[in-house]
């Protein structure tokens, strides 16, 4: 080791003194935002309408519940999670990891986290939601209580530290991070593992930085919780063996990982998905076509192959580009059998929690869409054709709060997202096939990334037509084929995804489409709706491809040797890697927006006929 690479490690240390210390303070101001509820009440009885829900071991004392009554009154919610102020300091930590509460009320996709103890529920909520078990709950069931809670009433649930009842005796902060994080729980054993190596290295070493890093540490629970009303129950000793007790929760993490799924459920899952694979998958396939859906061309060339990256599923698709428009689309087209085997399990079912992550990942993105129309006047009506869960009509309610939002689908999302409330009205099934029977017509439709997912864009634009009123809008953003740089990552482009993406419509052929179906385009937008996602989604595609996800029921079952594979290879390669392209994405991205490589564009159209 040469001595330019021995004193960068060293500026390891001081780096981690100061991170910690200022972590410490920033800890300690999101768990003074924490609301609590007020010790001095009257003996006004729990509200009609209130109930509450507790976990294993946990005693709710009448002065609570009185005072988390009136403070959801007072507040207007449905929901108030219950934290008891005497809460393992290390617990009370991750909450403020978890927890921003100056946002957490207001924003409908804010991380479900809270103590994990108790809940106030309204009765409505209660029976919306299905809430059947009311106590005795476990860490996982209670943590799934949480997130179940959030998504029904995701503008009117809060947290808040009541200082009158006391934290469970014995509870585990493994079991809990196991609980909140699911499969997750592994990455948090090994980043917990590394900063403690960081440490205990630098004390072996016996060098002033190291050990100051290793006080800092000791010390940040004080620094969070200390001249403050949190009385955590082991403060005291946690703080004189911090690195002790976060080594048993490592060694606890790394026993056990995350809880199983169900085993009758998966067999039931490989045994269908293996009935499907025997009968043969060139039956999803429609035969190859020698025209351009849009305009007609026979001059077509293969743009390339590929297999399905994100899921993993067996087949190859053929992308076709049109010499004459530059129309990109799958050919030979997935059949409605073809699509409905692609699609299982991505949007529900086995991956409906990860896709939920992904579309909430933050509200901004949906309100920007929706400011789209705001120049344009408010609207009353919006209906969102292929709305899936509902996420952006949720978000778009702060934008315009008066105005109605249907959504359109064609799976079970539409179901749940009308049981969240998310969306007002829903419709369930093909766009084309619905928008004749739409009896009141709506002032503005909205279709984002949805019409590349479409077998015929066009038979969309004008089922659109015939269900906005003359002078509606329609809005629409989809991914942009003529990104040169998504030429050049060619099969690795994201939005390429196959085999889901069935056409990529360029801006020029949208707008001759909408011009076709009387409609007039009012705004068009490239640079705007850039997402810098090109590399990181790109690297994770060949990541998939050299390691893809383990037993899956598609899938043969997975060996030693390919656990061991896929661990080293994601661990090595892929953990450095996917940082290295996020970083890399924003870097590009102010020059991506102003050439025609961005990887998105919008535009907004009036029906004028």
């Amino acid at each position: 080791m040469t001595t330019t690479t021995k004193r960068r490690i060293r500026l390891i240390e001081p780096a981690m003194t100061v991170g910690i210390l200022l972590n410490g303070v920033r800890l300690r101001r999101r768990l003074a935002a924490v609301p609590r509820l007020p010790v001095h009440i009257d003996d006004e009885p729990v509200a009609i309408g209130h109930r509450f829900v507790t976990a294993a071991g946990v005693e709710l004392d009448e002065v609570t519940r009185r005072a988390a009554s009136r403070y959801a009154t007072e507040q207007g919610l449905e929901a108030v999670d219950l934290v008891p102020g005497d809460l393992p300091v290390e617990r009370m930590l991750d909450l403020a990891r978890a927890l921003d509460a100056t946002t957490f009320r207001t924003d409908p996709f804010a991380e479900a986290r809270g103590g994990g103890h108790a809940f106030l529920v309204t009765d409505d909520l209660a029976e919306r939601a299905q809430l059947d078990a009311t106590s005795h709950l476990t860490a996982d069931e209670f943590a799934d209580l949480t997130r179940t809670i959030k998504r029904f009433a995701p503008r009117r649930t809060d947290v808040a530290i009541a200082h009158s009842f006391k934290a469970i005796v014995g509870e585990r902060r493994a079991e809990v991070i196991r609980a909140n994080v699911k499969g997750g729980s592994p990455y948090v054993a090994i980043g917990i593992a590394a900063q403690l190596g960081l440490l205990i290295r630098g004390v072996v070493a016996r060098r002033p930085w190291g050990i100051a890093a290793f006080v800092a540490y000791s010390g940040q629970p004080l620094i969070a919780v200390a001249a403050t009303d949190l009385r955590p129950r082991d403060l005291k000793s946690r703080v004189g063996a911090r690195v002790v007790g976060a080594t048993k929760d490592v060694l606890q993490l790394g026993l056990r990982g995350a809880a199983k799924a169900d085993e009758k459920h998966t067999r039931e899952l490989r045994e269908r998905y293996q009935d499907d694979l025997e009968l043969g998958i060139e039956r999803f396939f429609e035969p190859r076509r020698t025209d351009c859906p849009l305009c007609g061309s026979v001059l077509l060339h293969r743009h390339t192959d590929a297999i399905d990256y994100l899921q993993c599923k067996p087949g190859v698709f053929a992308v076709d580009v049109c010499e004459d428009c530059g129309h990109l689309f799958q050919n030979p087209r997935l059949t409605i059998d073809g699509l409905d085997f692609y699609y299982r399990d991505f949007y529900d079912g086995e991956g409906a929690e990860a896709m939920d992550g992904v579309f909430s990942s933050g509200s901004w993105v949906y309100e920007q869409r929706a400011r789209l129309v705001e120049a344009l006047g408010p609207p009353d009506r919006w209906l969102d054709v292929g709305t899936g869960h509902g996420h952006f009509c949720l978000a778009a309610r702060s934008v315009y709060p008066e105005a109605t939002f249907d959504g359109l689908d064609m799976s079970d999302s539409i179901d749940e997202a009308l049981r969240t409330g998310w969306i007002d009205h829903g419709h369930r099934g093909l766009f084309p096939e619905l928008a004749p029977d739409i009896e009141e017509p709506y002032d503005v439709v909205s279709m984002f990334h949805y019409l590349e997912h479409t077998r015929d864009p066009v038979a969309e634009i004008a089922a659109a037509r015939q269900a906005l009123a003359v002078g509606g809008l329609l809005v629409i953003e989809v991914p942009n084929p003529e990104s040169r740089f998504g030429r050049a990552l060619g099969k690795w482009w994201g939005p390429l995804m196959q085999p889901q993406h069935l056409n990529l419509v360029s801006m020029g052929n949208l707008v001759r489409i909408l011009g076709d179906n009387g409609f007039e385009p009012v705004v068009r937008r490239g640079a705007e709706a850039h997402q810098p996602c090109d590399l990181v989604f790109g690297t994770y595609l060949a990541l998939n491809r050299v390691a893809p996800p383990l037993d899956l029921p598609w899938r043969p079952e997975s060996t030693m040797k390919d656990r061991l594979r896929h661990k080293a290879l994601w661990w090595t390669i892929g953990i450095p890697a996917m940082p290295l392209a996020l970083v890399l994405d924003q870097v590009i991205a102010p020059v991506l927006k102003r050439t025609d490589s961005h990887s998105a564009y919008q535009v907004v159209a009036r029906r004028v006929s």
